[in-house]
Parts: C-alpha cells; sequence; structure tokens
C-alpha cells in the first residue's frame, strides 16, 4: 500500500522528490525481489540507493521543519 503514499508525497513536497522517492522504491523493491534468472544489484548500487535514501530522508526533514 505504499504507492498512494508515494503519490500524495508529489503533491505535498514537490513532484521533483516524488519522483525521486518512487525511483527508489521502484529500485529498492527491484533489489529486494529479483528472480533467480536476473542478476541481482551491486554493492556499488546499493550503495549508491542507500545515498538516495538518506538525501530523501534529509530533504522531507527540511520540509517537515520548515512547515512547523
Amino acid at each position: 500500500m505504499q504507492r498512494p503514499k508515494l503519490l500524495l508525497l508529489a503533491h505535498y513536497a514537490g513532484p521533483d522528490l516524488g519522483r525521486r522517492a518512487s525511483y527508489l522504491w521502484w529500485a529498492l523493491s527491484r533489489a529486494g525481489h529479483h528472480h533467480h534468472y536476473e542478476l541481482g544489484v551491486t554493492a556499488a548500487e546499493l550503495i549508491r540507493l542507500r545515498t538516495e535514501l538518506v538525501d530523501i530522508v534529509a530533504l522531507l526533514d527540511h520540509l517537515e521543519a520548515l512547515t512547523c
């Protein structure tokens, strides 16, 4: 049930941040649910996804601080 939350995130946090979060959700979901005939994600890809996650969380924290 994350898709509706991601759609609302684009409304509240802006379309750019919404797209970044949506892509990140897709990429992490793909990393955790790959099929045996697919190559898994590399360590470098996971590090990049983690960095993106940290950036998105920091941006959301900043937006929340501005609205309080």
